[in-house]
């Protein structure tokens, strides 16, 4: 029950050479056993066998810069003896490890080579993610009225009036003023003419910004982990700076500032790994955040419904007894409203000439102080217990 010889397939046994990877060579093996039984264990195990991470040596060829990197095994039809194994050996590269981190890193205090992957610098990553919510909220710019001749696709000029004329609400917008967050500061609730909320409401896409956090340490990251689906409470401003060379071999920092406003960031998750590089065991961590300065991770829902407290809510007396009972609202038929109606907080239409809308909030996420987590020193997170 053993390999009983291995050999090389000519047909099988292929080259290429790569500028930037090097020299990768492709070898057929044929693998015979002497009993039908033995399976790919017992092959990868035999001593005839070439080993993972071992030199290119096969036949006359000798390169000591490729290493067999994979073996895939296969039965060879028609045969209960025979296997067919296809020996992959690629460059050895010398900024990689037997993990694929890299052996030598930046120390993250002098910017110097540094071959401890504890005290490497830590890593950002920004990208942007597509999402989508209900549309309460928008600027207002007026209408475009179609007569019944006109094709609704074609092209009609916006005409600036307000849906209520007389009393010249919402106001007539020029365009959507946005705060250095990018959140529309001009905007009124998103309503039909006789102001009431769509239901359901339009939705709008809008981009979130991911940030990921990667460094290692000597500690499990504990903390992120009992942080995840949390959100900031506090602003802060991320502030980390990585030296590079430039084209000259000279020092180049590559400085990152980035300022997260208040409730904007959430934890998505932790990921981490216990890795060996240079002989020294490390957890290597990835914090996953995602940033959103549009709305923010608090819920504001537009105050609105199809009906209202009882006979009004007196909001000077808490023990009002009919304060958590309801009367439909009716429309102009006596009939129970098919619409939403805009509520001003306490229950009752909203007085559109005092109030565009009221928006209820609520927090459906732990609100946490992340000064501890150091996300404003990234560099500083290796250090976190």
């Amino acid at each position: 029950m053993s390999v009983t010889s291995v050999t090389v397939s000519h047909e099988g046994w292929t080259g290429s050479a790569d500028i930037r990877e090097g020299r990768k060579y492709q070898v057929t093996y044929i693998v015979q056993v002497n009993d039908p039984q033995d399976g790919a264990d017992s092959i990868l195990s035999s001593s005839l066998m070439p080993s993972v991470g071992s030199s290119y040596d096969v036949g006359n060829d000798r390169d000591d810069r490729a290493a067999l990197k994979s073996i895939a095994l296969s039965p060879q039809s028609g045969s209960r003896n025979l296997w067919t194994a296809v020996a992959t050996y690629e460059k050895i590269k010398p900024e990689e490890g037997d993990d694929g981190s890299p052996t030598e890193g930046t120390n993250a205090e002098t910017g110097e080579p540094e071959p401890d992957p504890t005290l490497w610098g830590a890593m950002l990553q920004f990208s942007t993610v597509r999402v989508s919510r209900a549309a309460e909220w928008g600027a207002y710019f007026g209408q475009r009225r179609f007569t019944k001749e006109q094709n609704q696709a074609a092209f009609v000029p916006l005409v600036r009036r307000s849906m209520h004329f007389a009393k010249g609400i919402p106001i007539i917008q020029n365009f959507a003023r946005g705060d250095a967050q990018g959140r529309i500061i001009n905007g009124v609730a998103i309503t039909n003419s006789v102001f009431h909320p769509y239901d359901p409401a339009p939705e709008v896409d809008y981009s979130r910004i991911s940030i990921r956090f990667n460094f290692n340490t000597d500690h499990f990251p504990t903390k992120y982990l009992k942080f995840v689906n949390s959100i900031n409470r506090n602003a802060f401003t991320i502030d980390h700076s990585v030296t590079v060379k430039d084209e000259d071999d000279n020092d180049k920092d590559l400085i990152t500032k980035f300022f997260v406003p208040q409730y904007c960031m959430k934890i998505l998750g932790c990921n981490v790994q216990a890795k060996t590089v240079n002989g020294i065991g490390f957890f290597d961590v990835t914090v996953e955040t995602e940033v959103d300065t549009l709305f923010g991770y608090r819920m504001n829902i537009l105050d609105r419904g199809y009906s209202t407290t009882a006979d009004g809510y007196k909001a000077d007396d808490p023990a009002y007894e009919n304060a958590f009972s309801s009367t439909p609202i009716l429309d102009e038929h006596g009939q129970r409203s098919s619409e939403p109606v805009l509520l001003n907080g306490n229950g009752e239409p909203l007085n559109l000439e005092e109030n565009a809308a009221v928006y209820l909030e609520y927090g459906v996420y732990p609100e946490k102080a992340f000064t501890a987590l150091k996300f404003d020193q990234p560099n500083q997170m290796k250090n976190v217990q």
